[in-house]
């Protein structure tokens, strides 16, 4: 798990107690518990900024869940700075994520809650 510092851009390998919260917050999104996301952020908010070894942020884990709660944890990550251009391994951005909704007025309400257009 790696962290890049959004004003410095360095790199850095996490600690094992910082890859441990990662994987919970992870596990807080596949949950859907964006209460647990932003109480596991108000403690790590570097967090929002991490990725694991395939270059996934929690914003594109967020973003993968195309419903209410999804836009939820959406708008708790953007809040503490995640980034909508953070490519994985594979050059995709959670913005791929969200281009792939269907219904547009909750593609639009996702746009906004990243700051993107959704055209």
């Amino acid at each position: 798990m790696f962290y890049i510092d959004p004003e410095t851009g360095e790199r850095r390998a996490w600690t094992a107690e910082e890859a441990g919260l990662f994987r919970d917050l992870i596990g807080a999104i596949a949950d859907q518990d964006a209460e647990y996301v932003d109480l596991i952020l108000e403690d790590s908010p570097s967090l929002a900024h991490a990725h694991n070894e395939n270059g996934f942020t929690a914003l594109s884990f967020a973003a993968g869940y195309h419903n209410a709660v999804g836009l939820e944890m959406v708008r708790v990550l953007m809040t503490y700075g995640s980034s909508v251009y953070a490519e994985d391994n594979r050059g995709f951005t959670p913005i791929h994520d969200v281009n792939g909704i269907a219904d547009q007025a909750l593609k639009a309400q996702f746009g906004i809650a990243m700051g993107i257009g959704t055209d």
